[in-house]
């Protein structure tokens, strides 16, 4: 997949399934209950289903997200700071403006939605590692507008940044989701034993879902909303 973006075109057929669970040794932490069942050991397939593969699209450097856009074609991200419009049987287009990125490790231009009025705004989101001097880096969120002719991206503004920001290459988190006029975005926890454990820290943003407005704003139902120790 890092080397070719492929379209799975249509599903043969469903071979059939069995409901055993995946063997996974003893839990490592036996005292938590799940939330609901098959949490935390979900049901085994044993046969896959079968598909029918196409190739659109190859030679892309690191392809990390993807939307389809209202006419059929494909808008994809690349990890090295690529933004590519593909178009069946018509090649690849790359999208001028995209952010800069910290290139490294896991890091780079990572995933990308279109908002729910995107017919009408042409805005869409991004997620990237943001770089932010003397080797530091954070998740990042953007909004931009995608003009047509040639594709460009205009109007690009960040409406969230991880905070603190790390020197590690790894865990960006990163998949966006525009929802009911918000915006949820995932943030890795960095990776290093020194800075993960900010994932259980409410000053940080390492490690959570995050839910603001598509200008960055927090929403009033936020569930630490006012608490003293939480951002």
């Amino acid at each position: 997949m890092h080397q070719r973006l492929i379209a799975l075109a249509a599903v043969a057929a469903f071979a059939g399934s069995a409901h055993a669970q995946v063997s996974q040794g003893p839990k490592n932490v036996p005292e938590f209950e799940p939330a609901f069942e098959n949490q935390t050991r979900a049901p085994e397939i044993r046969k896959a289903q079968r598909f029918n593969v196409e190739v659109i699209a190859d030679g892309l450097a690191h392809p990390w997200g993807i939307e389809v856009l209202p006419d059929g074609a494909y808008l994809v991200t690349e990890r090295p700071g690529g933004l590519k419009i593909i178009r069946r049987g018509k090649g690849v287009q790359s999208v001028a403006g995209a952010p800069e990125v910290r290139a490294r490790g896991q890091g780079g231009l990572l995933d990308v939605a279109l908002a729910e009025d995107f017919v009408s705004s042409r805005r869409i989101y991004l997620t990237y590692a943001k770089p932010l001097g003397s080797g530091r880096s954070a998740t990042a969120a953007a909004s931009a507008v995608l003009q047509e002719n040639p594709p460009r991206l205009t109007d690009l503004e960040d409406f969230f940044v991880q905070t603190p920001p790390s020197r590690s290459s790894k865990h960006f988190g990163s998949r966006i989701v525009p929802h009911d006029g918000q915006v949820f975005i995932t943030t890795g926890e960095r990776s290093s034993r020194r800075v993960r454990v900010l994932a259980q820290d409410l000053e940080a943003t390492y490690g959570k879902v995050v839910r603001v407005t598509p200008r960055g704003d927090i929403p009033d139902d936020n569930p630490f909303l006012g608490q003293g120790d939480a951002l």
